[in-house]
């Protein structure tokens, strides 16, 4: 009862240390918090939350994974690390995150977009992020990203004769939105 007791006073303080900003110190609260004992699923989200912030994209994978191991479909999770890993310049490890949860609510369109990305900024390959884009305008037509697919999709209209036929309803292609440039892939 006491181990629980004090790892609930590790959570509590390191909650109040987030929000008052203190993302360092809320980091070493709920890591000691899951130390104690305290609930993953309760404690993680924080924890990821303040490494993320302050910048410590290391320190949040290395809580994120072992708890990836053992609970694998924790598909919010998956998505989370998929998109430190490009944070971070690897490619490869995103994306082996990114088809681990292909095609699962909700995060299908999300995931066929960052897919898109990752070929694309992480790789250079244009007709891989092509086919993801197609699809992620199949899935979210008026998606949060569909002018911007839509427009890469209608510049590297070479790459496929049917990409530039993928545009979703009332977006044009000719709408000028800013698109990321490529990366040069990183091992």
């Amino acid at each position: 009862m006491a181990r629980s007791d004090a790892a609930r006073a590790l959570f509590e303080r390191g909650l109040s240390l987030a929000a008052e900003g203190d993302s360092v110190r809320a980091e070493q609260y709920l890591a000691a918090a899951l130390r104690e004992g305290h609930d993953w699923r309760e404690a993680l989200p924080p924890l990821l939350r303040v490494c993320l912030t302050g910048s410590r994209l290391r320190a949040g994978l290395n809580y994120a994974n072992p708890y990836l191991k053992s609970h694998p479909d924790e598909l919010w999770l998956r998505y989370l690390v998929a998109t430190v890993y490009l944070g971070l310049g690897q490619p490869l490890r995103a994306r082996e995150h990114l088809h681990a949860i292909r095609g699962k609510a909700p995060y299908e369109g999300r995931t066929e977009y960052l897919l898109g990305q990752t070929e694309w900024e992480g790789f250079g390959n244009s007709e891989a992020a092509a086919a993801h884009f197609r699809e992620y305008l199949r899935i979210e037509p008026a998606g949060a990203n569909a002018r911007e697919v839509s427009e890469w999709l209608s510049l590297h209209a070479a790459v496929s004769p049917e990409v530039s036929s993928e545009s979703p309803p009332g977006v044009s292609p000719a709408v000028a939105v800013p698109v990321r440039s490529r990366r040069e892939a990183r091992p």
